[in-house]
């Protein structure tokens, strides 16, 4: 059976420098992307995707400063674009939280 793009993230993506926090949503989120690209596309293509959206976090988490603010920053969050979908998260002190991970056509203000 395969590793879950969440199971995988919260491995792989891990440093000393900023701990790397899904929130349950992030991770379901993960799943359902998953779940989508495999279904349409493939394992192939979704393993691709995968990685393509763990490239991003590691950018992120690499360079947390990266993502520009949402909504003005009312609600602490940043967002960088990953493929099709965009990386909602939130930087502490020691810590980077992927609060979300949303397709790029959603209502991101209603989800988050």
């Amino acid at each position: 059976m395969r590793c879950s793009f969440a199971e995988k993230s919260l491995t792989l993506m891990s440093s000393p420098k900023f701990r790397l926090i899904f929130t349950k949503r992030a991770q379901n989120d993960l799943r359902s992307i998953e779940i989508y690209t495999e279904m349409h596309w493939g394992t192939d293509k979704a393993d691709e995707y995968e990685a393509s959206i763990n490239q991003t976090i590691e950018i992120i988490r690499e360079n947390p400063g990266i993502g520009r603010r949402v909504f003005e920053d009312r609600l602490g969050l940043r967002y960088w674009p990953a493929g099709q979908h965009v990386v909602y998260y939130r930087i502490a002190r020691e810590s980077l939280t992927i609060v979300r991970i949303l397709h790029g056509r959603a209502d991101a203000l209603r989800h988050l």
